[in-house]
């Protein structure tokens, strides 16, 4: 005959539970093979879109003429009803469309400005692989000319601009010369992006905790 199971409380031994902690918490489960995630679904469908071919640039290019095209007659025909039916407001409307043209005029040379510099930047990269590859003094010197005017606007490079010019004639080889260009007038720069590039990257941090993946 069985006998029954004692009633009362039962005590537990938790002398030998670890502690809980990150480290032995349990892992994170593997994403399953051949399911990629939302980030590399998202990577994958920008990837895999027609914006890169040549139909579809030409699609995008021309549905941006067509677009700016009906905005802008859209914008004449109203301004043009407004200068007939109500000349005062006919005028300050003008006013304010020929403000917006200007601004957006500035903000194109503004871009095609930069997009200038990056080729300069560019082309000077080369010159400097050239001048390092083949031990070029002159070409390093050349670099260095190129810098100096490259950076000639920026007040922040006022003293490594100045220290190059009192130490580059003491430099004999195109390696060093390059390598007080990077210390002197670069490295401030470089420092400055790297501020920025953190700067930004805690932004995009924050906007990512606080938004859903999807509506970023």
């Amino acid at each position: 005959m069985s006998q029954a199971p004692k009633s009362g409380p039962v005590l537990f031994d938790l002398d030998h539970e670890p502690a809980a902690s990150p480290g032995n918490a349990a892992p994170v489960p593997e994403v399953a093979q051949g399911q990629p995630t939302a980030m590399q679904q998202m990577a994958h469908f920008a990837a895999r879109s027609g914006a890169g071919s040549r139909l579809g640039r030409w699609f995008w290019g021309t549905a941006g003429a067509l677009v700016s095209f009906l905005v802008s007659l859209a914008a004449y025909n109203y301004v043009a009803g407004l200068l007939t039916s109500h000349p005062v407001l006919g005028a300050i409307a003008t006013l304010l469309f020929g403000a917006f043209l200007l601004v957006l005029l500035a903000l194109a040379v503004q871009e095609i400005s930069a997009f200038a510099r990056l080729r300069r930047l560019d082309t000077i990269q080369k010159a400097a692989a050239t001048a390092l590859a083949e031990h070029d003094l002159t070409a390093a010197r050349r670099v260095l000319g190129q810098l100096d005017q490259l950076y000639a606007q920026r007040p922040e490079t006022g003293w490594g601009r100045a220290r190059l010019a009192e130490q580059q004639a003491d430099v004999f080889d195109a390696d060093g010369l390059l390598g007080l260009a990077e210390t002197a007038l670069l490295a401030p720069l470089d420092q400055s992006a790297q501020r920025q590039i953190e700067a930004a990257a805690r932004r995009v941090a924050m906007v990512t905790a606080i938004v859903p993946l999807a509506l970023a």
